[in-house]
């Protein structure tokens, strides 16, 4: 039970931060997340973009919770990050570190998606 709790905390963190990107008010980023399409203790998150004009942006997710004093990098709970065009195309990107990942061609970029593990698991295999 604690550890549903906990999933639920980062995942509505995750989806704040996600809010907190940058973007002018007439742009909308809107984040889907899958809780019934649960694989092996994994969701899927799915982040649909405004239009960038930047030829590549950097994905970040949080390193640490303010206030809490603590290194969390949600990062390490994130798998199969891809990035797509309009036309469902894959673009390039590169995992840069446990949090960071550079997209290249974000001009065509239209939604970005992953898998995030539970806790549960990587926490009790360190």
């Amino acid at each position: 039970m604690q550890t549903l709790n906990l999933m639920k905390w980062i995942v509505t963190y995750v989806c704040i931060n996600l809010l907190n990107i940058g973007f002018s008010n007439s742009d909308q980023l809107v984040a889907t997340i899958d809780l019934t399409n649960v694989n092996e203790d994994k969701i899927k998150v799915t982040i649909e973009l405004p239009p960038i004009v930047e030829s590549t942006v950097t994905y970040a997710l949080p390193k640490i919770v303010p206030g809490t004093y603590s290194v969390y990098d949600f990062g390490r709970f994130v798998s199969d990050f891809e990035a797509f065009d309009d036309e469902g195309k894959l673009l390039p990107t590169q995992r840069l570190n446990d949090n960071e990942w550079l997209i290249e061609g974000a001009q065509k970029l239209k939604h970005i998606t992953y898998w995030v593990d539970d806790t549960y698991d990587i926490c009790r295999r360190q």
